[in-house]
């Protein structure tokens, strides 16, 4: 099974500017709030979100338990 990125291009606009600059934050294992949560606060920082795991993921958000 391929995993695609949610946009096929790097989107430059001025409404991707902030500290997540250049970001692409993707998840696994969080609750649907949790996504949401990360999903919001990515996109607020500037950074870009996505739902599904691809090559050009820059940071990996995870679910730890001990």
């Amino acid at each position: 099974m391929a995993l695609s990125p949610r946009s096929g291009t790097k989107s430059l606009d001025s409404s991707h500017s902030g500290p997540f600059s250049g970001l692409v934050i993707c998840v696994t294992g969080l609750s649907k709030e949790a996504r949401k949560q990360v999903m919001a606060a990515t996109d607020k920082l500037g950074g870009e979100y996505s739902a599904n795991l691809h090559p050009q993921c820059t940071h990996l958000v995870v679910q730890i338990s001990y």
